[in-house]
């Protein structure tokens, strides 16, 4: 299941950025395995418009194929999506303390 919403105001732009969107949302689904669902969330900022854009993507695979493998070396490879960025582990806490 692939959902992409999101209302654009400059329909070039918001395309180019959907499809980076959901292409970093197959990455990410891909460099963690044992996850089968991806939420990605781009802000898009104008210094032309007054406002912003938000995209999101919620993306489902729950098994992870040689097709999807494909994809995601295809995007890896042409784009550097999350490459030698290496991976980081958020805390679980929904309200962590500010020291």
């Amino acid at each position: 299941m692939h959902q992409i919403c999101g209302r654009p105001k400059n329909l070039t732009v918001s395309l180019y950025n959907i499809a980076e969107l959901y292409g970093r949302c197959i990455v990410a689904r891909g460099l963690f395995q044992k996850k089968s669902v991806v939420v990605g969330i781009c802000a898009e900022v104008s210094e032309v418009q007054e406002g912003s854009a938000t995209t999101l993507c919620y993306l489902n695979i729950a098994e992870w194929s040689d097709e999807w493998q494909e994809k995601m070396n295809f995007l890896q490879r042409e784009f550097d999506y999350f490459k030698g960025t290496g991976k980081r582990r958020q805390g679980e806490y929904e309200y962590p303390s500010i020291d």
